[in-house]
């Protein structure tokens, strides 16, 4: 398939706005966890992976960061509340940008990039909580910037994968964060 000029300007469009809210814990998000609206992609800063390990260490500091649901669960925590830096835990990209950069060229290469093929991939872009040390065995492991290999190609795209390749299972997470099947509680209305 020929990409003429204006394809090509949709695409690189597309791919923009991707970023843009891929990357909306960056500077210039609001700080009292609002959600926003950008092209239609709905954002609230409610972090759900949260390691056990480092939920201790946030409301040791933080105490009212806590996101509860209309049935009264904990869901999360409120980004906008919690500065990782002040509290010894480290904020990443569930899915590293560089990687997450390469599977929309992929799909971008392949002529499928569009905004239905964006809006299926927001929802595995996540943010998480971890300490200090459980950070430092995933740069150990060699994935502090990359998945598994061959994870772009299965089906599920979990972002799980790379902490589990990691040596850090799923028992690290807070679980009363997280449906049975680990996906986020928390669901932006």
């Amino acid at each position: 398939m020929a990409w003429d000029p204006t394809m090509i300007k949709e695409g690189k469009t597309i791919a923009q706005r991707a970023h843009i809210v891929y990357s909306r814990f960056k500077e210039g998000d609001t700080k009292d966890g609002t959600k926003y609206s950008l092209g239609g992609l709905y954002v609230r800063k409610v972090v759900s992976y949260v390691s056990k390990k480092a939920l201790k260490e946030i409301l040791s500091v933080f105490p009212d960061s806590l996101v509860y649901d209309n049935d009264g669960r904990r869901v999360g925590i409120d980004y906008g509340r919690v500065t990782p830096e002040k509290c010894g835990v480290t904020r990443e990209h569930m899915i590293p940008v560089n990687e997450a950069f390469q599977y929309m060229n992929r799909l971008f290469s392949a002529g499928r990039l569009t905004e239905d093929t964006i809006k299926a991939f927001m929802p595995k872009l996540h943010i998480a909580l971890i300490t200090r040390e459980e950070n430092s065995r995933l740069s150990a492991a060699h994935y502090s910037r990359k998945m598994p290999k061959g994870w772009w190609d299965s089906p599920a795209l979990n972002p799980l994968e790379r902490y589990r390749a990691a040596g850090l299972g799923d028992d690290i997470w807070v679980m009363d964060f997280l449906n049975d099947d680990m996906s986020p509680r928390w669901q932006e209305a």
